[in-house]
């Protein structure tokens, strides 16, 4: 998970794991381009609530009212792609995360990416529950420092 302000002291964070790389997607039929995200605030963006893309958005003005479509999990973006793209117009996934999803899921070949977001800075971590054993977060870090 990215490791968030608000998330700092609900969990024990044991190991960063890889650079968190991200875009806005867009249906291709739609051909919306977009210059910088502000961009976007004029149109509706679909998000996982509580997510990372979710925050992160919030954070540069976004309205939970007014410009984002708030989804419970990944599996409710496949549907939205496929059966209500006329109620929304982006989509906000990791470039990985996507990749992966759209080798199973041939709706998403239908969106491309229009304009990736500057998340570099915010790497993937490994969290444990805050209330895990001690001795078991010493082992995983422990694990994690010999990788």
């Amino acid at each position: 998970m990215v490791r968030l302000p608000n998330r700092e002291k609900k969990f024990t964070w044991i190991a960063e794991l890889e650079p968190f790389d991200s875009a806005i997607y867009a249906l291709k039929s739609r051909s919306i381009k977009l210059n910088t995200l502000n961009d976007a605030k004029r149109y509706k963006t679909a998000v996982l609530r509580e997510n990372f893309s979710h925050h992160y958005l919030v954070e540069r003005g976004f309205s939970e009212s007014q410009h984002l479509l708030l989804i419970d999990n990944l599996d409710k973006i496949d549907k939205l792609v496929s059966t209500r793209h006329d109620i929304l117009d982006f989509i906000v996934l990791s470039k990985k995360q996507f990749a992966h999803r759209a080798k199973t899921e041939p709706k998403l070949k239908l969106l491309e990416p229009v304009l990736s977001l500057n998340t570099a800075q915010s790497p993937l971590y490994f969290a444990c529950n805050i209330n895990m054993d001690p001795s078991l977060v010493t082992q995983l870090k422990a694990a994690f420092s010999k990788i």
